[in-house]
């Protein structure tokens, strides 16, 4: 190894311990650096959760002979990148930078298996590590929830929201203490509307509903549509939530029975549930769709005609909505 850090191709080190506190994960171990000399044990070791795209999170290792620990404080954009991450121990020797993997001992694997759940901005992070041929890596997802179905039932402007489980499909949902919530985030903002649900336990199967006044996203006038991503959240003792978004391949067969219209002085809007690219259970509140086409065109004394038709796509409207076309030039 001739004591230069670029003869060294790997530092003997194992994970022993890892514990998630709150906001921080905790780590202990050891490593071994009497090879080193005393000009190299001067530099900085870090414990690096590192990307395959070279996003990382890192921490400085505090080292105590052949004992370290080190401390990651968790914030809500840590680990907002899903997929899968390295360990490292990296080392900063003059103007570059050394990474070396580390270790888990197979007796130590299952202690060294750490799950919690981080929210982020967006959404909810889980955070799982697994041990792979004695080298320890994390993977990263956002959580999701699927129905066994869904229902909609709408009166003007109030949606009833009805879900169905299996008791397996989450264990959260079994504990009776547990508040459960819809919970809509607004895209542009990521600002949370959180609205209780109340719950039914028939034998295996839990059924969660609630009512969604469309009144409190608000009646503006739009030049775009405006979107919420829907999910279940289950609120924590920190006040915090754990949010699973809602996915279900069969919404778009009930968007027509969830459209709320209505009209004011400047236009005509309306509210619709949907499913994304994905199947995710969105809400989306927009100017309502006209259709307009021109079938024939063609001067007459001196004026220029236009025929054709323009109406509004829902059935709903057409039906309950008086309106006025006119052209604007």
């Amino acid at each position: 190894l001739n004591g230069e850090m670029e003869s060294i191709y790997d530092i003997p080190n194992t994970i022993e311990s890892i514990r998630h506190e709150e906001n921080s994960i905790k780590f202990s171990g050891s490593i071994y650096l009497n090879f080193l000399d005393e000009e190299t044990l001067k530099e900085q070791f870090f414990l690096e959760i590192r990307r395959p795209n070279g996003y990382s999170v890192k921490t400085p290792m505090s080292i105590n002979g052949n004992q370290y620990t080190a401390n990651i404080i968790l914030e809500n954009s840590s680990f907002s990148i899903k997929g899968k991450w390295k360990f490292f121990i990296t080392v900063y020797h003059d103007t570059q930078s050394f990474r070396f993997p580390m270790y888990v001992r197979n007796e130590k694997a299952r202690e060294n298996t750490v799950e919690f759940f981080l929210p982020t901005h967006r959404e909810t992070m889980q955070f799982r590590t697994k041990v792979i041929n004695g080298k320890i890596y994390a993977h990263t997802r956002y959580l999701s929830i699927r129905p066994n179905n869904i229902y909609f039932e709408r009166e003007q402007s109030i949606v009833t929201v009805t879900m169905e489980f299996t008791k397996d499909k989450i264990e959260i949902f079994n504990k009776n203490e547990t508040d459960i919530f819809l919970r809509l985030r607004q895209r542009d903002t990521n600002e949370f509307i959180s609205i209780k649900m109340d719950n039914e336990v028939k034998e295996d199967v839990i059924t969660i509903y609630t009512k969604i006044d469309y009144s409190i996203l608000g009646y503006d006038a739009l030049d775009r549509p405006r979107r919420w991503d829907l999910f279940i959240g289950v609120e924590t003792i920190q006040s915090q939530y754990i949010d699973f978004r809602i996915i279900n391949n069969d919404i778009n067969k009930y968007k027509n029975s969830t459209t709320y219209v209505f009209e004011n002085q400047r236009d005509c809007y309306f509210f619709e549930f949907y499913g994304t690219r994905y199947n995710k259970l969105s809400l989306v509140y927009s100017r309502a769709r006209l259709n307009k086409f021109v079938s024939k065109f063609y001067m007459k004394d001196h004026h220029f005609y236009l025929e054709g038709q323009i109406y509004f796509e829902s059935d709903f409207v057409r039906d309950n909505i008086q309106y006025t076309p006119y052209i604007e030039y």
